[in-house]
């Protein structure tokens, strides 16, 4: 129980509550009766701030609570949280604030502190258990938790704590409430949402950067070109998709019957020109100077031709890509001896990034005839350089990620998990395939994910849940939503759709949006962490207005600074979701959003 808690008398007596009582509280300090003429929640309204009374509970109705007083008179108030407050406790109340209209009294935590220990220790003597620090815990856990307190479920407590000494009382007593298996796994997702650092984007970080090492390492263990393509295609066969297969096998045989012509039509010219014939023999250290320049200026960086660059510039902003590692590829198959031509195709011709990947494996592995100049070294230094690497951690980072202008349909999210499922243990085995001493790292990474998604799965199952990583504008970010549902109002409310998003943003930091969708209203309430971030919203609604007003519904809303909390992760979808009391939670945030 919070101590800090506040309860609000009501401005109103219930006359009828009758207190079944054996004896009448001790006072510290009482409430005057003034004559007996005031009721008294009106005689309360003249006790000074910092005085302190006693009363017992003698009914608790929801978060409505009857204090009995001296005198037999009877406080009516409301809670403005939930307290454990149980009938027949005695308690010494401060009265905390006095308006003269409202008044505001705390219990005490000198009186909270007994009344809780008395009933711990009351629950274990019932169930037979010894009153040791573990079981305080358990009882103390299941309490604050409101789930029933008995023997089997401490016991089963007890075992756990006993299997996961390092796991608090409260993680095993959540995951137990949220009908999640208790394992060494649940019970680190737990702790990492409590944390907030539960995000996807986060593993998908991960991935891509244990990636890239191991990527590394693999290939600096290989030499032979036919080795080094088949191991990258074996990579990209784990995170491909059908689209995302080479498609340029057809267009390598005409580029190759285009170059084979080239060549057969250079070797019909005369190997001199007439003025070559004609140089006197004087002139000949001129020409062997002519013929170092040309060696010199082919050791020179290669300069892409203007159409290259065209579509290499077109390529990035299609496939969503840095511009500078589609060019690094450019010069390095340039380099090669490719053509123009070539290098245009295989950049126009890939549809998806993974494509452009499997199309350059396809030309190292398939391509000599286009690629003249190329050498074992120069394969390798391709594959396992940072633009290809760059490549192959941008287009998995982009299979596990929702884009931000196509998300129209619910089904996607599904898909994505199963996706992203699939993909991070094939790519483990791929490496684990290949031995390596950091593809270790890439299967924890891949571990991980995967757990990750097996936790939301079991979320879900209570709570309208799910994590968005999206990106937008090049960029991966992640966002939490939590759809209120109170099963018992869904039959009276059909009409009635209460939803909160959670939003790490750069520049306005973490933001929580509450929705709620009332006939063809929706209503928004922004929370944010500042004033500015707060001017920008409102400066930029409209734009939200337009947008719901083009599907048929109208807007209103509101943008408030967020309240400091010291129980609050950052994250209020996690709060939520990981609170006390889900239904009192849901019927709060139906009506009032307050964080």
């Amino acid at each position: 129980m919070d101590v800090s808690n506040n309860i609000q008398l009501n401005n109103y007596v219930r006359n009828d509550v009758q207190p079944k009582v054996d004896a009448q509280p001790s006072t510290q300090g009482a409430v005057p009766s003034a004559g007996g003429e005031l009721s008294a929640n009106a005689a309360i309204t003249q006790v000074a701030e910092g005085q302190m009374f006693n009363g017992q509970i003698v009914d608790v109705q929801g978060k409505d609570v009857s204090i009995l007083l001296q005198g037999n008179k009877t406080l009516n108030a409301h809670m403005a949280e939930a307290m454990n407050l149980n009938i027949g406790d005695s308690l010494t109340f401060l009265v905390k604030e006095n308006t003269g209209a409202n008044v505001t009294i705390k219990p005490m935590p000198e009186s909270v502190g007994a009344m809780k220990d008395n009933v711990i220790f009351g629950v274990l003597e019932q169930n037979g258990m010894s009153p040791t620090e573990k079981n305080y815990q358990i009882v103390d856990q299941l309490m604050n938790n409101n789930m029933p307190v008995n023997k089997e479920t401490m016991q089963k407590l007890m075992q756990q704590s006993y299997k996961f000494p390092d796991a608090s009382m409260d993680t095993l007593v959540a995951l137990n409430k949220m009908n999640i298996p208790v394992s060494a796994e649940s019970i680190a997702q737990y702790e990492q949402y409590q944390a907030n650092t539960h995000q996807l984007t986060g593993d998908v970080a991960r991935l891509a950067q244990s990636f890239e090492s191991s990527f590394t390492e693999v290939l600096s263990g290989l030499t032979e070109p036919a080795e080094i393509t088949s191991f990258t295609g074996e990579v990209l066969a784990a995170v491909s998709d059908q689209a995302d297969l080479q498609n340029i096998s057809r267009e390598f045989e005409q580029l190759a019957k285009m170059t084979e012509a080239e060549t057969l039509n250079n070797m019909a010219q005369p190997v001199k020109s007439e003025t070559a014939q004609a140089l006197p023999e004087s002139a000949v250290p001129a020409a062997v100077l002519g013929e170092a320049a040309a060696a010199a200026d082919a050791e020179m960086p290669v300069q892409l031709p203007e159409t290259v660059q065209a579509a290499v510039h077109e390529t990035a902003e299609r496939l969503e890509l840095p511009e500078q590692n589609l060019q690094g590829i450019a010069k390095a198959l340039k380099e090669m001896g490719a053509s123009d031509k070539t290098v245009e195709t295989v950049l126009q011709k890939s549809e998806t990034p993974m494509q452009l990947a499997n199309n350059i494996n396809e030309l190292m592995k398939n391509g000599e005839s286009l690629l003249p100049a190329k050498t074992e070294s120069m394969v390798k230094e391709l594959l396992s350089g940072d633009d290809f690497k760059s490549l192959l951690s941008e287009s998995i980072k982009q299979k596990m990620t929702l884009d931000g202008k196509n998300m129209e349909h619910p089904e996607e999210v599904n898909d994505l998990y199963k996706s992203m499922y699939e993909k991070a243990g094939k790519l483990a085995n791929a490496f684990s395939n290949a031995g390596g001493q950091t593809g270790g790292n890439l299967e924890q990474a891949a571990k991980g994910m995967q757990e990750r998604i097996d936790f939301m799965q079991n979320l879900s199952n209570m709570y309208g849940y799910a994590q968005l990583p999206v990106r937008l504008d090049n960029r991966e970010m992640n966002s939490d939503l939590f759809v209120y549902m109170n099963k018992k109002r869904i039959k009276e409310n059909k009409g009635d759709v209460s939803a909160l998003l959670h939003l790490d943003m750069d520049h306005l930091g973490p933001t929580d949006c509450h929705v709620s969708l009332h006939g063809t209203t929706v209503h928004t309430k922004f929370y944010v962490e500042d004033e500015i971030s707060a001017r920008v919203l409102d400066e930029h609604m409209t734009m939200l207005e337009k947008a719901v007003a083009e599907n048929g519904f109208t807007l209103t809303n509101e943008t408030v600074l967020r309240e400091p909390s010291l129980n609050s992760s950052g994250n209020r979808v996690v709060d939520e979701m990981l609170g006390n009391d889900m239904e009192q939670s849901v019927k709060r945030y139906s009506f009032d959003v307050r964080t």
